[in-house]
């Protein structure tokens, strides 16, 4: 009889097959990473266009206005000392950081737009309260983007290291016509009663007769409600939040100046995910400006600029995603009729050239 040899893969062969599924790996795996991340892009234009179904609904309930203003949803919290001429009919200017009931400051979008889309939240007026609702919104929902892996310490009020607000609305918007002139900082008068931030600068002062209405802002279909971002970078590049009502500059962390702005638009490279200038971040007023995030292109610095991308959301209600030289259009962020004057410290020429046949011109009115 004979004895059959059972047969066995030798250490070699086995070194072998490791080796080829350890390539397919190696392979697969940027594939998958790609895969992973389109597919977070395309879960954060759904996020922003459940939010805008909820900024309609508002409209329809609120006479054709907009939520995230201080003029509209934010009336009610506005600071005392604002003009009494300046005060919409039947609203108490008296909000402090401790009396700030449904929203969490004059820019709050997110809290009103959560209450059309039936989403339980603690509405009272006390800190507790905003802080809770602040909270419940920045962890996973329609309202963060699921690449919005960042971790910011606030300032102001002291309420932990959190994830910033992953949308921030244009502040262009969300303003009235600046009449009264600025003061020496370029802030609209009075602006240290605080009530002048809640108004335009001259720099791009709303027209005449603005109001934050559906039927005011232009052609709904080429202009933003809402861009992707982060609104402070403190001077060690640590990325911050407001979280407070009494000093609101621009919007807290729910608004901001759009990305004509030149802060915005500078030429250096960032953070990964992030384009922006570092110099001028470090070097203006303590370094807290803008910087949207451009989440969703390129993840490194130092790429081709056009390769960051980031999602925005038109008043119309569709969402697109565009590029760094696409998403500074100063005609998407700013009501039509706005008035804007160019410079080196505001709205920088470049974002007017670069969507205007490189035409050279020190002023212009938002079409």
């Amino acid at each position: 009889m004979r004895t059959k040899r059972l047969q066995a893969f030798t250490l070699v062969e086995l070194l072998v097959v490791i080796g080829i599924i350890a390539l397919l790996v190696s392979l697969l795996l940027p594939t998958l990473g790609k895969a992973q991340r389109a597919a977070r892009s395309l879960q954060c234009a759904s996020n922003m266009r459940t939010i805008m179904q909820g900024v309609q609904l508002y409209a329809a309930a609120y006479k054709n206005t907009f939520p995230g203003s201080p003029w509209t949803s934010g009336a009610h919290v506005r600071m005392a000392g604002t003009p009494a001429s300046l005060i919409p009919p039947g609203v108490t200017a008296n909000s402090t950081n401790t009396n700030c009931p449904g929203v969490v400051s004059y820019f709050d979008w997110i809290s009103p737009v959560a209450k059309m889309l039936g989403y339980p939240f603690d509405e009272g007026a006390g800190i507790a309260a905003r802080q809770s609702r602040y909270l419940q919104f920045l962890r996973p929902s329609v309202f963060m983007c699921p690449e919005n892996q960042f971790l910011t310490t606030a300032f102001g009020t002291d309420w932990g290291t959190l994830p910033p607000p992953s949308y921030t609305t244009s502040a262009d918007f969300m303003f009235i016509r600046n009449t009264f002139g600025t003061n020496g900082s370029g802030y609209p008068a009075n602006a240290s009663a605080h009530w002048g931030y809640l108004i335009s600068r001259t720099e791009w002062n709303a027209p005449s007769g603005y109001k934050p209405q559906m039927n005011k802002v232009g052609n709904a279909s080429e202009k933003v409600f809402l861009s992707e971002g982060s609104r402070f970078i403190n001077s060690s590049l640590v990325w911050t939040y407001n979280s407070t009502v009494t000093s609101v500059q621009n919007g807290g962390s729910h608004s901001d100046q759009r990305l004509q702005v030149s802060f915005a638009f500078a030429r250096s490279r960032m953070l990964f995910g992030y384009y922006g200038d570092r110099t001028v971040a470090q070097a203006s007023g303590g370094g807290r400006w803008l910087l949207p995030a451009y989440r969703h292109g390129a993840r490194h610095a130092n790429d081709q600029r056009d390769s960051y991308k980031m999602n925005m959301a038109f008043f119309d209600g569709h969402v697109e995603t565009v590029n760094v030289t696409q998403s500074v259009n100063p005609k998407w962020h700013s009501p039509k009729g706005t008035e804007m004057v160019l410079n080196s410290t505001q709205v920088v020429p470049l974002s007017y050239q670069a969507h205007n046949n490189n035409i050279q011109t020190t002023t212009f009115v938002v079409p």
